[in-house]
């Protein structure tokens, strides 16, 4: 419990660091409030001379997007496991009820 309640305030540290440089980049922008890009292409603050990788935590945008890893399954109790089998068990019957909907529709449409 103790290394769960250090990772979270290590967390929140970093998240509140984050923050205050993010608000000290935008408390310099000579803007009145919050508007939508020009059509220009430039993106977002263009004009300002602003990147994406200039704000704190951006990298420059989202880059390459991969499968997500594995999840861990023993970090998991009992009860969350259980809990995720039935989602998946109803998630099936939904899938399936939406594949026997579209069949008959398309059957519907081939006449």
């Amino acid at each position: 419990m103790d290394t769960v309640i250090r990772s979270l305030v290590a967390q929140n540290a970093i998240i509140a660091a984050r923050l205050a440089t993010l608000e000290a980049v935008l408390v310099k922008l000579p803007i009145d409030g919050i508007t939508d890009p020009p059509p220009d292409g430039g993106g977002w603050g263009a004009g300002l001379g602003l990147r994406w990788g200039d704000l704190p935590g951006w990298g420059g945008g989202i880059g390459l997007v991969a499968d997500p890893a594995p999840p861990e399954l023993a970090r998991l109790s009992t009860l969350q496991l259980e809990s995720r089998i039935a989602d998946i068990a109803f998630t099936r019957k939904k899938l399936d009820s939406l594949e026997v909907m579209l069949k008959e529709a398309l059957e519907k449409v081939g006449r």
